[in-house]
């Protein structure tokens, strides 16, 4: 027959060995119940497409809470200013609903998010709907560069996204008894100057023209310009800076017509 152990407490225990071992074997049968370590919470942004000028959204999720208690985060979001603009976040319909959300754009390819609420955020899920139109065909990652929740307790990890931006769908079926207005062909391109542009429209159309960087922002313009037997056009471009552009014409009411070129120095 097996003697029997007697139960050792710690108020009993007058070796310091005894109570040492007695510590040891507390803290390993605390290991074996099961106690739950705190996830590190995650702040992750989704992939999505947009058409070029159209807005696209993009999620921004949060997981890993816990039983944190969040009030307020704050981060920067790096893309391409190139193919795309920021606008504004939404929060309605997420977990933000009800928090105070401010963003600023100001700096070309940044976002920057701060929020904050007078209750903590309910658990795992949407937290904003980013906003973002596209104006040239092509893809960016958004890379969470910087990320904060509460004053930097607790840590949190980041998962970045990606914008894909493509050619818009017609969906406008032209008149066939109208001509439409169509930049047929742009030369040269790149340039060290001036462009020519040939317009595919009826010559005694009244057309306007412009020119507008990555941005959308209108570099110049000119209005009514009266096209002769010969509809080409000589744009001079010395005053723009080297990088991408886009020429854009009109006529009248009819949807514009862009075609992108390249402004490079001169050797």
């Amino acid at each position: 027959m097996l003697a029997r152990i007697p139960m050792i407490s710690l108020r009993d225990v007058r070796s310091p060995f005894l109570l040492h071992l007695a510590r040891c074997a507390l803290v390993l049968a605390l290991g074996f119940t099961g106690a739950v370590v705190a996830q590190t919470p995650r702040l992750s942004i989704g992939s999505s497409q947009a058409e070029v000028g159209s807005t696209g959204s993009v999620t921004l999720s949060i997981d890993g809470l816990a039983s944190a208690q969040v009030f307020a985060f704050r981060m920067e979001v790096a893309f391409d200013p190139t193919i795309a603009t920021a606008l504004d976040p939404s929060r309605a319909g997420t977990l933000t609903d009800g928090w105070v959300v401010a963003s600023n754009r100001t700096t070309p390819g940044i976002l920057v998010i701060s929020a904050a609420g007078a209750t903590a955020l309910s658990g795992d899920g949407l937290l904003l709907e980013l906003q973002f139109d596209g104006i040239a065909v092509g893809n960016t990652t958004l890379d969470i560069t910087q990320a904060r929740l509460n004053e930097g307790n607790p840590s949190v990890s980041t998962e970045n996204g990606q914008l894909d931006i493509v050619e818009a769908t017609v969906v406008e079926q032209a008149n066939p008894d109208q001509p439409q207005l169509d930049i047929a062909d742009l030369y040269p391109n790149p340039t060290t100057g001036a462009i020519h542009t040939v317009l595919s429209v009826d010559p005694a159309s009244h057309v306007r023209i412009w020119v507008v960087d990555m941005l959308g922002r209108i570099q110049f313009s000119v209005s009514d310009v009266e096209l002769s037997s010969q509809p080409a056009l000589r744009i001079e471009t010395s005053s723009l800076v080297p990088g991408s552009y886009a020429v854009c014409a009109a006529d009248g009411d009819s949807a514009p017509s862009c075609r992108r070129f390249s402004k490079v120095a001169e050797q």
